[in-house]
């Protein structure tokens, strides 16, 4: 059962504080997230889980290293991790 959603952490990170359940809205968010990436089982008496980790609507580019860098970078495409 969904009780509320919220459109990011950082949303949802407001209502401790507004509960006052945390001091601060950064703490509610650190909580929430460990909780959806499987660091812990609950948050404030909450199980929070993503309902959509969906990618279908993401737009994704090649990086080009060489204008951040200022060199070019070998990527291995396994792993993502440079040469």
């Amino acid at each position: 059962m969904v009780l509320e959603k919220y459109n990011s952490i950082e949303d949802a990170g407001i209502w401790p504080n507004e509960n006052n359940l945390t001091s601060n809205s950064h703490d509610g968010r650190n909580a929430i997230g460990n909780c959806v990436n499987g660091l812990s089982n609950s948050a404030y008496g909450f199980r929070w889980k993503y309902l959509d980790n969906s990618l279908e609507y993401e737009e994704w580019r090649e990086i080009n290293y060489k204008n951040i860098f200022g060199e070019e970078i070998l990527i291995d495409k396994n792993t993502m991790y440079p040469i």
